[in-house]
């Protein structure tokens, strides 16, 4: 049953559709935060506490980027998803991914030829590597 649960609040975040309110952690997201952080420094409540609180954060901020300014909407989606792939027990790296990989396809979209590499040239590197690397702005820039 917990797990289902996580299972939705993950889906919605993914799609990006918040809680009522952002700011809540839901408290099953909140006691899988803390069962693993318990279960990472089963003696060291300071770490625990701080793993929670950085956990926490972490969510939060998942759940309130819905939008991200020059990235399309099914793009951000599909950054959280993957995000959420790579990192399935930990919303702080989740969260520096979507961080890094939007920040990458940013760059990527108001990136120029360098001088003295043609356009035609520029842009056939640029496929090049988006299709090295489909999924992965920060491999494209």
């Amino acid at each position: 049953m917990r797990v289902a649960s996580i299972a939705v609040h993950v889906a919605l975040i993914l799609i990006g559709i918040p809680f009522a309110h952002a700011e809540d952690v839901p408290p099953d997201v909140q006691a899988a935060i803390r069962a693993r952080a318990s279960e990472k420094w089963p003696r060291d409540e300071d770490m625990q506490r701080h793993t929670v609180d950085e956990e926490m954060g972490a969510f939060r901020s998942l759940v309130r980027l819905d939008r991200a300014d020059h990235v399309p909407g099914e793009v951000l989606v599909a950054i959280k998803n993957r995000a959420a792939s790579k990192w399935p027990d930990t919303y702080q790296m989740q969260a520096h991914t979507v961080d890094e990989q939007v920040d990458a396809y940013r760059r990527l979209a108001r990136q120029r030829s360098p001088d003295g590499v043609a356009d035609d040239v520029f842009a056939e590197i640029n496929k090049a590597a988006a299709a090295k690397w489909t999924e992965d702005y920060c491999m494209q820039v």
